[in-house]
């Protein structure tokens, strides 16, 4: 690379206004985060949870995505951390309130925990979400009755 068109391209970046930098800062990160959900991917497959979980995490450190708290859920059920699943879910929710699988797994760490009441929620609106789901039917179907033995 010569100086020349090094030093052209500062020109040029210093040139453009504050929103065409953040749009570039905001594809560098994008880029980024990507490469690192393809990692914790990566690591959560061949079993390395924990280095999986940090990848998701330092994904989300560089962009906000409900798959990327999704994914941190996944590992950490994984983990047996019901209890930040559920947060983790309850973040993704917050970005996409219709993210199926934030809801599955928020239900299934909500029956780990033995809250079945709000295992149940989750399954309900599953159901409403996608109704020809068989196996959200039967999920809803456990959570109601083990609601109605605790």
């Amino acid at each position: 690379v010569s100086t020349q068109s090094t030093w052209g391209s500062v020109v040029a970046r210093e040139g453009q206004g504050p929103e065409v930098r953040a749009a570039m800062s905001q594809q560098t990160n994008a880029r980024r985060a990507n490469q690192l959900k393809a990692t914790g991917n990566e690591r959560l497959m061949k079993g390395n949870t924990e280095a999986a979980l940090k990848a998701y995490q330092q994904a989300l450190g560089l962009v906000p995505c409900a798959v990327l708290h999704g994914n941190c859920a996944a590992a950490l059920q994984k983990l047996q951390r019901h209890r930040e699943a559920v947060a983790a879910c309850d973040q993704a929710l917050e970005l996409n309130e219709t993210y199926c699988k934030a809801l599955l797994r928020r239900g299934a760490s909500s029956t780990a925990l033995g809250e079945h009441t709000a295992a149940v929620a989750d399954y309900e609106r599953l159901v409403a979400l996608e109704p020809n789901r068989s196996e959200y039917t039967r999920l809803l179907q456990e959570a109601r009755a083990a609601a109605q033995t605790t």
